[in-house]
């Protein structure tokens, strides 16, 4: 199940057009509202698991890591 970041905001950037995002996890993945679903993020340039579109401006409240292949992890995320 995805759990929101209720303080973590992402800006998603496809073709020239900027729109602000939550930040949800799954798993201790990092993952971004988009359309009707979610979209992975990756740690390299702004990259996500759509081709067409990047982050920006990327803020949540605790330590992002990568697994081997890129994909963003929460670590130390801090209790509610």
């Amino acid at each position: 199940m995805f759990t929101i970041v209720e303080d973590g905001y992402v800006v998603l950037r496809k073709g020239g057009i900027f729109r602000p995002a939550k930040i949800y996890l799954r798993n201790q993945y990092v993952f971004a509202g988009y359309g009707g679903g979610f979209i992975r993020l990756g740690k390299n340039d702004g990259s996500t698991s759509v081709p067409q579109v990047t982050y920006e401006d990327l803020f949540v409240p605790f330590d992002l890591d990568a697994d081997p292949v890129g994909r963003l992890i929460a670590k130390h995320v801090p209790a509610r």
